[in-house]
């Protein structure tokens, strides 16, 4: 039941309080991250700033700014509970909103937004980077350029539906 270290294909798989784990190849043990106030910190400034855009968002009737706050929020929560992978989920819609911005389809603030959802990555990618430099430049890039994606789509279906 238990993936102890070393112990076979869920050796990266543990989960304990206070500390982010890797997920690493069988064999081989990836200390965690201590996760430090900063961190912590940084988890719930991008929450707060997504909530806040999310009512923004309701008021103004702009509900795909709305999901991609409620997915930095997940992504947050994510990292909050030891999961790596929410990390990335934050990074990803941390670049999504200045996207938004430089496409003509949000206000100059969405850059704040980027900023506060990048935090938990910029604070975390040192410890991702002491097991594999490489692996940890393809997550910065793919999360940003699925953001980017996410917001480029959305341009686009926006000027085909709401544009004529």
């Amino acid at each position: 039941a238990g993936a102890g270290a070393g112990a076979g294909a869920g050796a990266g798989a543990r989960s304990t309080p206070g500390k982010l784990h890797c997920t690493s190849p069988v064999g081989s043990f990836c200390p965690p991250m201590t996760v430090t106030r900063r961190f912590t910190a940084s988890l719930y400034v991008a929450q707060l700033v997504a909530l806040a855009t999310i009512v923004r968002s309701v008021v103004f009737d702009r509900w795909v700014t709305v999901l991609a706050s409620v997915l930095l929020i997940v992504g947050a929560q994510a990292a909050a509970r030891n999961r790596t992978w929410g990390v990335g989920l934050a990074l990803a819609m941390a670049a999504a909103f200045p996207a938004a911005h430089l496409l003509g389809m949000a206000p100059a603030w969405f850059w704040l937004v980027g900023v506060a959802g990048a935090l938990p990555f910029a604070l975390s990618s040192r410890w991702m980077a002491s097991f594999d430099k490489g692996a940890t430049l393809l997550f910065a890039a793919v999360a940003a350029a699925a953001g980017v994606a996410c917001a480029m789509a959305w341009h686009e279906i926006y000027l085909s539906l709401f544009a004529r």
